[in-house]
């Protein structure tokens, strides 16, 4: 068993990952219950990115007992990679206990934790890594993201100043102070940090999408056009990030030209994987309901509703996805017509528009501005204060 163990971890060092699975199989045969062939498998499997059998190797191994440092950290990193952030939460919970201060492992929990939504619990961590280097800029600027999510964009601001002054060459921090902001609608300043990121990185593509949106809420939109001209230049069309982007655009250009609207919608639907893009999904249901073809744009809703029904930490930012379509009236109208609403109940609960009414009733969601309908004194605390 150990000569074929040490046969696997040879041929491992040398990247013959097959004739490493060659003699751990052998060694596994051979004494099933014993931990090291699993776990030398397991990293082999995950370095071949296959981290469906990278996990199921070292969660043999960690149940029969292997008493190896890393275990907790290949596993979470396995779990991580493939998605499933709570249980590499678990994992790299074990390991900071063995290691509390452990830089990389401290990473790669907050990682974890933001994709699970419990923001708090990531600052938290990040906190720890800024009192182990108060200097590290990528470190600064998550924690501004994070605080971003968390609709904290005056605070999140302070974040990637800090990080700016440390790396001021970092344009992905400069788009992102650049999107807050946005959010806080100081166009000026979103300009002039996007015409940084344009004079250090001349094709960031990000950085025209992001310029055209600020010409167009500033109505201008001779300069809209002529930026999303060069967006479209630089966009990589294979990607559909870079797809949601530009369609979204052509949209936002052509709300009133209904054959350019259609024309979008063509090229959307033309998109296989479409199922697998919510901001997709969105644009495509906006551009139905400009098209008053309310009963396709209520399939995206459901779509968009289906997609997070049993995943509650999406549910933010579906929620938020949603409230982008607040302002078409006609279209709450068309979806609450059917639905058996007492409307009475309601109005006690300071419902009063088809919007408010929806997102209770279908997704539980209860807005401040409903009890300023109530009392006219709580004016100070609705949603649209979007640092509170």
């Amino acid at each position: 068993y150990s000569l074929r163990c040490i046969l696997g971890y040879t041929y491992r060092c040398l990247k013959n990952y097959e004739q490493a699975h060659f003699y751990l199989k052998e060694a596994i045969n051979l004494k099933p219950k014993e931990p090291i062939a699993y776990l030398i498998c397991g990293e082999i499997f995950f370095w071949q990115s296959d981290y469906e059998e990278a996990i199921c190797n070292l969660e043999k191994s960690k149940n029969y007992k292997a008493k190896i440092n890393n275990l907790h950290i290949i596993l979470g990193n396995s779990y991580s990679f493939n998605k499933q952030h709570y249980y590499a939460i678990t994992d790299y919970d074990i390991a900071l206990k063995n290691n509390p201060d452990n830089y990389l492992y401290l990473k790669n929990s907050a990682y974890n934790y933001e994709k699970w939504k419990d923001y708090l619990k990531a600052l938290e961590i990040l906190d720890k890594l800024l009192n182990i280097n108060m200097n590290d800029s990528l470190i600064l600027c998550y924690y501004g993201e994070i605080l971003c999510n968390m609709g904290q964009y005056s605070k999140a601001i302070s974040y990637f100043t800090k990080a700016n002054i440390i790396d001021p060459e970092n344009t992905h921090n400069l788009n992102k102070r650049a999107i807050a902001y946005y959010t806080l609608q100081d166009y000026n300043k979103v300009l002039l940090d996007l015409d940084k990121v344009i004079q250090l990185d001349p094709l960031n593509s990000l950085a025209y999408y992001l310029k055209c949106l600020i010409y167009y809420a500033k109505k201008d939109i001779d300069n809209a056009i002529m930026v999303f001209k060069k967006c479209k230049e630089l966009l990589d069309f294979n990607d559909t990030l870079a797809k949601t982007q530009l369609f979204h655009l052509e949209y936002l250009l052509n709300k009133n030209n209904s054959t350019e609207l259609n024309n979008i919608l063509t090229k959307i639907n033309q998109i296989s994987n479409i199922k697998d893009s919510e901001l997709l999904i969105l644009v495509r249901c906006k551009v139905y309901v400009e098209l008053k073809m309310y009963h396709e744009a209520m399939l995206d809703l459901n779509l968009l509703n289906d997609k997070t029904r049993f995943f509650s930490y999406l549910r933010i930012s579906h929620i938020s996805f949603i409230y982008l379509l607040r302002e078409y009236t006609d279209f709450w109208l068309y979806l609450n017509v059917n639905n058996d609403y007492n409307n009475n109940n309601l109005f006690k609960l300071g419902i009063i528009n088809e919007f408010s009414k929806y997102m209770y009733k279908e997704l539980q969601v209860y807005f401040i501005s409903n009890l300023v309908n109530l009392n006219s004194e709580l004016h100070q605390l609705q949603e649209n204060d979007i640092n509170r």
